[in-house]
């Protein structure tokens, strides 16, 4: 019986021991780190000195930039967003950081946070504390809706060239109210159309401000009308 024991302990131990690095593993193959040659040491005096002056952060690859990452900080209940060149983190580096960073960020957030940042940072970005685009009540649809009501025409109209669809596109200054500050018309192929449409921008109700690291800050939208 004790050499059963003996025997499914030494199975136990030699499982547990084998899984760890291959999530270790795993995880660097995610960051394309290469664990042969991995130096955490310049990015641990990074964290540290972070650490000293009371900052909490990490870094995170930015999706529609390849190589290219971004350094997030908390503070006040808010959190900054700050882009850096491309090239100029490299993957081990973000890897070490936020790994030596891990214990802190788990503990103010109560949870395993690198895991689980996205959620977090969406949940910010909801409240107004993190970072948020100008938007019409309802999104599309609501404006799409707004416009079709709106757009009432005397007469009929047609586009001023060979396409059969009218085209308009306006950029609109909404400012820290929600409301619209300025209009520029980029393009238009409907000169009675854009008219129309300039009367029913000054009529719209209030957007959703955009907000910049939980700060309220003036936003361009850019409104594109279609007539078939």
């Amino acid at each position: 019986m004790n050499k059963f024991f003996f025997l499914l302990f030494v199975f136990l131990g030699t499982l547990v021991f084998s899984q760890t690095p291959k999530k270790v593993t795993l995880e660097m193959a995610k960051a394309n780190v290469n664990p042969t040659v991995l130096d955490c040491s310049p990015a641990r005096d990074s964290c540290a000195k972070k650490s000293a002056r009371g900052e909490l952060g990490f870094y995170k690859g930015l999706k529609l930039k390849p190589g290219a990452y971004c350094f997030i900080a908390f503070g006040n209940s808010v959190y900054t967003k700050t882009e850096l060149p491309k090239n100029s983190i490299t993957p081990s580096f973000a890897y070490c950081f936020n790994n030596e960073m891990k214990n802190s960020l788990d503990s103010f957030f109560k949870t395993d946070f690198l895991h689980k940042n996205d959620s977090i940072l969406a949940a910010f970005d909801k409240q107004g504390r993190g970072y948020r685009k100008v938007d019409f009540p309802g999104g599309k649809a609501g404006i799409d809706r707004f416009l079709e009501k709106n757009m009432v025409f005397t007469k009929p109209v047609k586009s001023d060239n060979d396409n059969p669809e009218i085209s308009i596109t306006y950029n609109l200054l909404i400012n820290e109210k929600g409301g619209v500050s300025d209009i520029k018309e980029l393009e238009s192929n409907c000169k009675e159309a854009s008219i129309v449409l300039l009367s029913v921008i000054k009529k719209m109700p209030a957007f959703t401000t955009g907000t910049e690291a939980g700060v309220i800050k003036k936003s361009w939208y850019t409104l594109v009308y279609i007539k078939k």
